[in-house]
């Protein structure tokens, strides 16, 4: 493989796994995110089953 057309490449693999790595890191936040939701929806259904049970 001549230098000129590896450096490329290696360019081109550098760019992919960073656009990985982006997308990925995204995928992860919304995903946290999600969860903490569904973790305070949680909570709030719990806390209004228990008051309801009170009344």
């Amino acid at each position: 493989m001549p230098q000129k057309q590896f450096a490329f490449f290696a360019s081109e693999v550098e760019e992919w796994i960073i656009f990985v790595f982006v997308i990925k890191k995204e995928i992860v936040t919304h995903l946290l995110k999600i969860i903490h939701q569904l973790m305070l929806n949680w909570r709030l259904i719990v806390i209004h089953m228990k008051v309801q049970m009170f009344i």
